[in-house]
C-alpha cells in the first residue's frame, strides 16, 4: 500500500492556527457589535469586502460590506463597472450572499439590488441562471431547499432589477464616471446585445421548464417583456441635454436592437402608450431618437407604428378629435427630421401598407403632410399612377384599390385648398385621364365603380358645374360611393397632444370601460348622500298620489267569502337549516343591460348561467322592436367574443355562438364587417376566432333562407339527448377514448363543408355510374334521375338576403383583413393550419349560401379564387388546409354553373392552373381511409367540374390560353 502513495509538499502549521481537518461549528461566527461606520472604516479594499463574503458572514456583517461596495468613498473603484476585483465580488455575492440572505430584510434585498443593478451584475445572474439549468439537465433529481429549487433566489432578484423602469438611465450615468469613450461604447453595445437580443427571455423560460420552478416570472413572456425594453428607451432619453449626441446615440442603439426581439407590434404599441400617458414633451424624446436612428431602421419603425398608432390612441366618438391626436402624433416624430417625414410619404403611397391602417389613419396621414405642398403633389401622382394601371386593376386586392381611392380623393381635397392649379394640371393630365379610361374598361365592377367615383370627385373640384364630369348610373349613387366621392370636401388638420391623456379610455378583457360605472351604479352615486348631509326619507307607497287600498275592519264580515288557499310551499323552505334558504335567486334578464351585466358577473353562477342561456333568445326578441340591441351591439358583440368559461359551464361554446349568431343577423350590414375586422384585429385566442369564423358562416345561411336546425344549421344541443352529465370537454377526452366528433368552435363549418360536398358531388357520381353502366336508353330508370324531384313536388321559394350584403359587409372585409395582416407578417396565427383551414371554409360557405345570385359574383369569384391558388403552398403541408381548399375551387365552381362562358373567358388561366394541380394533388393521394377517401373525392369533384367548362368552351379556351 506504501507504493500507492507518493508526497507532493509538505505543509507546516502555526502553533495558533487551527488544522484544516477540524470539526467546523455549524453556527456562523459573528464579528462583535459596533458601530458601523467604524467597521467601515475597518475595511481598507474590496480584497477585504470579498474576504468577509467568502466567509459567510451574518446579515449585519453582509450590509456593511454591501454599504462599503455602494459608498463613493472608494473612487477607484466601482462594483458596477466591469474588473477583475468586481466580478469576483459580484460571483461571491451571487453563489453564497444571495441564497443566504435574500429572504431577510427588506433592506438587504435593496442593497442586493443596487450592487447588482449593472452590465456585470445582470449578465452574472444570467450566466448564473444557465448553470443551474445545466445542473439541473444533467441530473434526474433536484434537492429542493426551504420549498424552492436553486435559482429561484436568483430569478427573484432579476426580476427585481428588471422591474425598474430607470434601469438603462442608472446603468448609463455609471458608465460615465469610469472609463474612456471607447471602454463606454463597448460595455453598452454588450448591455444592449444582453437585454434587446432575446437572451434574458429565452434563458429564464428555459429555467423555468427545466428545473421546474414555481416562481412566477413574467420575463418569459416576450409580450410583457418588449415594453419594459419601450419603458428603458424612452427613460433614459429624458435625462439627456439637447446637445448631448452620444447619449442620443446610447438611446437609438437600444431602440434599434429593441426590435429584434420579435415584437415589434407590442414595442410600438408600448412606445405610443407611454408616449400618450406622459404628455407631449415624451413625443418630442421619441422623435429625437427616431431622429438618430439609420434610414432603414426608421423605415422599419415607422411600418410598425402607424398601424398600431390608431388602436393606441383614445377612442373616441368624434373623428377629427383622433384625427387631431392621430396627425399631432405623426407631425412632433417628424419635426426636423426630413428623412422620417420622407419615410410618411412613402408609406402612404405605397399601396400595400397604406390598405393597413383605416380611414381614419389614412385621413390623419394625409393631414399630417398636408403642410408641404411638394409630398401632397407627390403622393397624389404616384397613387394616380398606380390607380391607372392594367395589372393593378386585375390583379391587386380590394382592399388595396379602396385604399388607393381614398388617398388620392384625400390628398387632392387638401391640394385643392393649397394650390388649385397643380391640382388642375393633375386632374387634365394623361395619367388621370388614362386611369379613369382603364378603370371603365375593367370587368370587374367594383374597379368600374371606383374609377367613376374618382373621375367625377376630381372633376367636382376642378371643372366648371356646367362640364363636370356625370355617369349617371345607379352605382354611382349608393351610399357608399356618396361617402367615397364626400372626401375630396374633408379638411382634416393637425390637432393637439395636450389633453389626449385626459380622453384615454382602457378597455378590460369583457370590452368594459376600466373607468366606466354601469348606469345602476351611476344612480347609485347620484342618490347617495354626502357626509354630513341631511337625508330626507324617501316617499312610501301610501304617500303617493292617486287612490289608494285601504283595509276596512269589521266584525261583522259575510260568512259566505270563502278564503284562498295557502300557497304551497317553496321546496326550499323544505330544508331543515334556514340559513340555507336562498331568497334571492337569480332572474333572467329582460332588458339588454342586463344581459351584459349578467354575462360579465364572475361570482353569482346562478346569474351568469341564465344570461347565456338566455343571451340568443333575448336578442332575437328584442332585435324586432325599438333600438335597444342596435345602441349596446358593439358593446354586447365586445363581451360576447371575449367571454370566458369561468364556471366550466355544459354547453358554453354552443351557447355563446348562438348569442353571436342572434346578434349578427339583427344588423349584418354592420355588423359583419366589424366581426371580420375582430377576427382579424382583436387580440384573442385561435379558439375565439374560430368562433368568431364559425357564427359569421351560419348567420350567413340563415340569412340565406336555411333557417332550420339541421345537419347545416346546428343549433343548441339538448341536454335530455345525453343519459348522464357529460364531463367536460378536455376531461372528457381522457377518459372517453371512444372516437366521437369534438366539440371544437368550427365543427359546425366543418359539418356544413360535409354535407355540402356531398350535395355537390352526389350528382357527379351519379353521372358517372349512368356513363359506366351503358346507354340510358336501355335502362328503365337512371341513376341521376333518382336524385330529381317528382314532377308534382312544390318546391318553395325562401328569400335569399344574403346575396345583396355579401360583398361588402362579409366576404369583402374577410378577404380584405387577411390579405392585409398576412402581408405584414406580424402575426403567424393567421398562417396556422387551424385558422387558414377554418377561415377558407367559412368563405366558401358564404359564397355557397349566397349562390348564383349574388351580387358582384364576377369579383367575388376573382378574388377567393387567387386566394385559394396563394395557399396552395400551405396545402401541401397539412390535410386541413387542402381539405378546405379544394372544397372552396368546388363551391366557386358550383357557384358558378350557370355562367360557365364567363368562367371561361375571365378565368381560363386559374382554371387549367387547377386542373394541372388538382390532378397532381389527386395522383399522389393514398385512399383506403375515410378522410383520405373524401379528400379524393373532392379533388375528382373539382377535376370533373373543370373538365365539364374547359370541354364546353375549349374553343374559347384555346385563344386564351396562347400564351400561357
Amino acid at each position: 500500500m506504501s507504493d500507492l502513495f507518493q508526497v507532493i509538499s509538505t505543509i507546516s502549521l502555526d502553533h495558533g492556527e487551527q488544522p484544516p481537518l477540524s470539526e467546523r461549528t455549524a453556527h456562523r461566527t459573528s464579528s462583535p457589535r459596533g458601530d458601523p461606520d467604524r467597521i467601515l472604516s475597518t475595511i481598507k479594499g474590496p480584497e477585504d469586502v470579498l474576504t468577509n463574503l467568502k466567509s459567510q458572514p451574518t446579515e449585519e456583517d453582509a450590509k456593511i460590506q454591501l454599504q462599503w461596495l455602494l459608498s463613493n468613498k472608494n473612487a477607484d473603484f466601482d462594483i458596477h463597472f466591469p474588473n477583475a476585483q468586481s466580478i469576483s465580488i459580484l460571483r461571491a455575492i451571487i453563489d453564497l450572499t444571495v441564497p443566504d440572505l435574500w429572504r431577510s430584510s427588506r433592506k438587504t434585498q435593496g442593497l442586493l439590488i443596487q450592487c447588482l443593478s449593472s452590465f456585470p451584475g445582470i449578465s452574472a445572474l444570467v450566466s448564473k441562471l444557465g448553470r443551474v439549468t445545466d445542473s439541473a439537465a444533467n441530473r434526474s433529481t433536484l434537492s429542493i431547499a426551504n420549498g424552492s429549487v436553486p435559482g429561484d433566489h436568483h430569478l427573484a432578484l432579476l426580476q427585481r432589477i428588471l422591474s425598474q423602469r430607470s434601469l438603462l438611465s442608472i446603468i448609463w450615468h455609471g458608465l460615465r464616471r469610469h472609463g474612456s469613450d471607447s471602454q463606454r461604447k463597448l460595455i453598452w453595445k454588450d448591455l444592449t446585445n444582453l437585454i434587446c437580443s432575446g437572451k434574458i427571455v429565452s434563458t429564464v423560460a428555459r429555467f423555468k421548464d427545466t428545473s421546474g420552478s414555481c416562481v412566477e416570472s413574467w420575463i418569459v413572456s416576450g409580450q410583457r417583456y418588449a415594453p419594459l425594453l419601450a419603458s428603458w428607451a424612452l427613460r433614459l432619453s429624458g435625462d439627456f441635454e439637447s446637445d448631448d449626441d452620444a447619449s442620443w446615440d446610447t438611446a437609438a442603439v437600444v431602440l434599434s436592437k429593441s426590435f429584434g426581439l420579435g415584437y415589434p407590434d407590442v414595442l410600438a404599441k408600448s412606445l405610443c402608450l407611454e408616449c400618450l400617458e406622459t404628455g407631449p414633451k415624451c413625443v418630442e424624446i421619441l422623435g429625437q431618437v427616431v431622429k438618430r436612428l439609420r434610414p432603414l431602421d426608421q423605415k422599419r419603425f415607422l411600418g410598425h407604428l402607424l398601424p398600431v398608432l390608431q388602436n393606441a390612441l383614445p377612442s373616441s366618438n368624434q373623428e377629427s378629435l383622433c384625427i387631431g391626436h392621430f396627425s399631432a402624433f405623426i407631425s412632433k416624430l417628424s419635426m426636423d427630421n426630413d428623412v422620417f417625414r420622407k419615410g410618411v410619404v412613402s408609406w402612404i403611397q405605397t399601396l400595400q401598407s397604406a390598405s393597413t391602417i383605416s380611414q381614419i389613419g389614412r385621413r390623419a396621414v394625409i393631414a399630417a403632410i398636408s403642410n408641404s405642398l411638394e409630398d401632397l403633389t407627390t403622393v397624389l401622382d404616384c397613387s394616380l399612377q398606380a390607380f391607372g394601371e392594367t395589372l393593378f386593376i386585375k390583379h391587386a386586392p380590394a382592399v388595396e384599390q379602396e385604399a388607393c381611392a381614398e388617398v388620392i380623393l384625400l390628398s387632392a381635397g387638401h391640394l385643392k385648398q393649397r394650390d388649385p392649379n397643380a391640382l388642375i394640371a393633375l386632374a387634365r393630365s394623361s395619367i388621370h385621364m388614362s386611369g379613369v379610361s382603364n378603370r371603365l374598361d375593367a370587368s370587374s365592377q367594383r374597379a368600374r365603380v371606383l374609377g367613376m367615383c374618382v373621375g367625377m370627385a376630381i372633376s367636382r373640384l376642378t371643372d366648371k358645374s356646367t362640364s363636370k364630369m356625370d355617369f349617371g348610373v345607379e352605382d354611382v349613387k349608393t351610399t357608399y360611393a356618396r361617402q367615397l366621392m364626400d372626401l375630396v370636401e374633408v379638411r382634416d388638420s393637425v390637432g393637439s397632444l395636450e389633453n389626449v391623456k385626459s380622453a384615454m379610455r382602457i378597455k378590460d378583457g369583457s370590452g368594459r370601460l376600466v373607468n366606466e360605472s354601469t348606469p345602476s351604479e351611476q344612480a347609485l352615486k347620484k342618490s347617495s348622500p354626502k357626509p354630513g348631509a341631511k337625508v330626507t326619507p324617501a316617499p312610501t307607497a301610501i304617500q303617493s298620489s292617486g287612490p289608494r287600498i285601504i283595509e276596512v275592519l269589521s266584525d261583522d264580515e259575510d260568512d259566505d267569502l270563502v278564503p284562498y288557499a295557502k300557497p304551497d310551499s317553496d321546496p326550499e323552505d323544505d330544508d331543515e337549516d334556514p340559513t340555507l334558504v336562498n331568497r334571492d335567486k337569480a332572474k333572467a334578464p329582460v332588458y339588454i343591460r342586463d344581459l351584459m351585466n349578467g354575462l360579465r358577473e364572475d361570482e353569482n353562477y346562478d346569474r351568469h348561467k341564465l344570461s347565456l342561456e338566455h343571451a340568443a333568445p333575448l336578442i332575437r326578441r328584442k332585435a324586432q322592436f325599438g333600438q335597444e340591441v342596435k345602441d349596446h351591439a358593439i358593446e354586447l358583440s365586445m363581451i360576447l367574443i371575449g367571454l370566458q368559461d369561468t364556471f366550466e359551464l355544459e354547453d358554453f361554446i354552443q351557447l355563446r355562438l348562438q348569442a353571436l349568431i342572434a346578434l349578427l343577423i339583427s344588423d349584418p350590414s354592420e355588423l359583419g364587417p366589424f366581426y371580420a375586422r375582430q377576427v382579424f384585429e382583436g387580440d384573442y385566442s385561435i379558439s375565439q376566432r374560430g368562433t368568431l369564423l364559425s357564427a359569421i358562416g351560419l348567420s350567413a345561411r340563415e340569412l340565406a333562407g336555411y333557417q332550420d336546425a339541421d345537419a347545416l344549421n346546428p343549433s343548441v344541443i339538448d341536454k335530455a339527448s345525453f343519459p348522464s352529465k357529460r364531463l367536460p370537454d378536455r376531461y372528457h377526452a381522457i377518459y372517453d377514448p371512444s372516437p366521437t366528433q369534438p366539440l371544437l368552435p368550427s365543427s359546425p363549418l366543418n359539418t356544413i363543408s360535409a354535407s355540402l360536398t356531398d350535395t355537390i358531388i352526389a350528382p357527379l357520381a351519379a353521372q358517372a355510374a349512368d356513363t359506366a353502366t351503358g346507354p340510358s336508353a336501355l335502362k328503365v330508370r337512371t341513376f341521376s334521375s333518382r336524385l330529381t324531384n317528382p314532377p308534382s313536388a312544390r318546391t318553395k321559394i325562401i328569400p335569399n338576403a344574403l346575396a345583396a350584403v355579401l360583398a361588402d359587409s362579409f366576404f369583402t372585409p374577410l378577404a380584405g383583413g387577411f390579405h392585409t395582416h398576412t402581408r405584414t407578417g406580424a402575426n403567424n396565427v393567421f398562417a396556422s393550419p387551424f385558422f387558414l383551414g377554418t377561415y377558407l371554409t367559412t368563405l366558401a360557405v358564404l359564397l355557397h349560401a349566397s349562390g348564383p345570385a349574388t351580387r358582384s359574383l364576377p369579383q367575388l369569384t376573382a378574388d377567393f379564387w387567387a386566394l385559394l391558388l396563394a395557399a396552395r403552398r400551405s396545402a401541401r403541408e397539412d390535410s386541413a388546409v387542402l381539405k378546405a381548399l379544394l372544397f372552396g375551387l368546388l363551391t366557386i365552381l358550383e357557384v358558378n354553373q350557370d355562367d360557365t362562358r364567363r368562367v371561361a373567358m375571365e378565368h381560363g388561366r386559374e382554371l387549367v392552373e387547377t386542373r394541372e394541380w388538382v390532378g397532381d394533388v389527386y395522383g399522389r393521394m393514398a385512399g383506403g381511409d375515410e378522410e383520405g377517401d373524401r379528400l379524393r373525392g373532392l379533388a375528382a369533384g373539382v377535376l370533373v367540374k373543370c373538365g365539364e367548362v374547359m370541354e364546353k368552351w375549349e374553343r374559347l379556351l384555346v385563344g386564351e390560353m396562347m400564351d400561357y
